[in-house]
C-alpha cells in the first residue's frame, strides 16, 4: 500500500517543480500571450493612452500628472540619446504614481534604419540598464520611433531588430519590447509579413508591435481600407498596437484622418492606442497638440474627444491594472476583463469575475492613483532650443 503513496508524493513533488520552473520562465512584468498583453497577474491589459514629448516640452515630468487625469492607463515618453539614466528613471516614477505604465521611446532614428544599433547602444548602457530592472515589473520599452523609412523591406527590418533585441536578452532585459512599423511608423503590412518571425526570434517571445495610422484621404485611406488593414493584421494573431495617431494630416477634407472609426475599431478588436500628442509642442501641425498649455482644463477639439467626451474615449474605456506599482495582484480580480464603454458615473465596473478599478477624474481628482511633409516621412519634433 505504501507504493501508490510514494509515486503520488513524487508527482506533487514533480508538478511544484514544473510550476516553480515556469513562473521564473515567466518575464516579471508584461508580457505577451497570443496577440494580447497580459500584466504579471495574469489580466489583459488594452492600453488607452497619451504621447508626450517630455524631453522638449514637459522635462521636469509635470505634464504627466495632467495626462493622468484623462484616466490613461500608459505614457509613451518621448525620449533622446542625450537624455541621462535619472531623466527616464524620474519619468517613469511620476508615470507609475499617476497610474500609467510607462512605455519610453528614443526620437533619434525616425526613419533611419542604419541608426538603429545606437538606440540598442543607449538602452544597453549600465546606468540604463540599471533603470530598466528598477521598472521591469511595469515596463514597456519602445526602443525608437519610427525607425525605418518607406524603402526599408521586412527581411532588413526583421534582421535589424532581431539582431538589437538579443542584445537587449542578452544584458537580461525580459520586458515587453515595443517594436514600431518601418515607413515611419506607418507600413502595418512589413508587421504582418515579419512580425510573427521577429517574435520567434526573441528568445523572450515578448515583443509587442506598433503602427502609427497617419492614413489620410489623400493616401487612398478610405473608411473600408482601414478596417480591412486592421482585420487583416489581428486574423494572423499578431499581437499590436496603435502607438500614434491625430485627426488630421492637412486642415482641409484630404488631409482627414478617419481617428474616430480608428478608435472604433479599436475597440471592436480589442486593440490598444495611445494619442499623439498632449502638446503643446507640435510645429509646424499645432492641430495635433491635444492641450494648449498642457493642463488638463485646457483640452481642446479631437484631443477633448479622444480623452473625454466619445464613446471609445479614455475616459469611457481605459483600464487601469490593479498591479500596477503596487506589486500586488487584486483577489477576485476579472484576469481577462472585457472592454466596455462607461454607461453612467462611478469608477468601478463589473467584468467577469470582480470589479476593476476604473479612473474618473470628476470623483477621483485626489487619489493617488511635428513638422510633417506631405509624403509619409519624418515628424520633425525637436527644438531648436537644444
Amino acid at each position: 500500500m505504501r507504493r501508490p503513496l510514494i509515486w503520488v508524493n513524487l508527482s506533487i513533488i514533480l508538478s511544484f517543480f514544473h510550476s516553480m520552473a515556469h513562473a521564473q520562465a515567466q518575464p516579471p512584468g508584461f508580457r505577451v500571450e497570443g496577440r494580447y498583453l497580459v500584466d504579471r497577474c495574469g489580466q489583459r491589459v488594452v492600453l488607452r493612452g497619451i504621447n508626450e514629448m517630455t524631453t522638449w516640452s514637459s522635462r521636469s515630468g509635470a505634464s504627466l500628472a495632467e495626462i493622468a487625469k484623462t484616466g490613461a492607463n500608459c505614457v509613451r515618453i518621448v525620449a533622446v540619446v542625450a537624455d541621462k539614466a535619472a531623466d527616464l528613471d524620474n519619468w517613469m516614477n511620476l508615470s507609475v504614481k499617476a497610474g500609467m505604465i510607462p512605455m519610453p521611446e528614443l526620437h533619434d532614428a525616425t526613419g533611419l534604419l542604419n541608426k538603429l544599433p545606437s538606440l540598442f547602444d543607449y538602452w544597453l548602457k549600465p546606468e540604463i540598464v540599471a533603470v530598466l530592472k528598477k521598472h521591469e515589473s511595469h515596463l514597456l520599452l519602445n526602443i525608437g520611433n519610427e525607425v525605418g523609412d518607406n524603402n526599408v523591406t521586412a527581411v532588413e527590418w526583421k534582421t535589424a531588430y532581431a539582431a538589437g533585441i538579443k542584445r537587449m536578452r542578452d544584458a537580461g532585459i525580459k520586458a515587453t519590447i515595443v517594436v514600431d512599423a518601418p515607413g515611419y511608423g506607418q507600413k502595418l503590412s512589413v508587421i504582418r509579413e515579419a512580425g510573427l518571425d521577429l517574435l520567434a526570434a526573441d528568445p523572450e517571445k515578448n515583443l509587442l508591435f506598433s503602427v502609427h495610422t497617419y492614413w489620410p484621404v489623400m493616401w487612398g485611406w478610405t473608411d473600408q481600407k482601414v478596417k480591412d488593414e486592421l482585420q487583416s493584421t489581428v486574423d494572423k494573431g499578431i499581437p499590436f498596437i496603435i502607438g500614434e495617431f491625430g485627426n488630421e494630416w492637412e486642415q482641409n477634407a484630404a488631409g482627414a484622418i478617419p481617428y474616430k472609426l480608428i478608435l472604433e475599431e479599436c475597440q471592436r478588436l480589442g486593440l490598444g492606442w495611445l494619442a499623439w500628442s498632449w502638446g503643446p509642442g507640435n510645429n509646424p501641425q499645432t492641430w495635433l497638440d491635444m492641450t494648449t498649455d498642457g493642463k488638463f482644463s485646457s483640452l481642446r477639439g479631437w484631443g477633448l474627444e479622444v480623452a473625454q467626451t466619445l464613446p471609445t474615449s479614455i475616459k469611457n474605456t481605459s483600464v487601469r491594472p490593479a498591479s500596477l506599482g503596487s506589486g500586488v495582484c487584486a483577489a477576485g480580480i476579472a484576469k481577462k476583463p472585457e472592454i466596455r464603454s462607461v454607461t453612467g458615473r462611478g469608477n468601478r465596473e463589473m467584468s467577469g469575475a470582480g470589479w476593476i478599478y476604473r479612473y474618473n477624474p470628476a470623483e477621483d481628482a485626489g487619489r493617488d492613483a511635428r513638422g510633417r511633409r506631405k509624403e509619409p516621412q519624418a515628424k520633425d519634433h525637436s527644438d531648436p532650443s537644444r
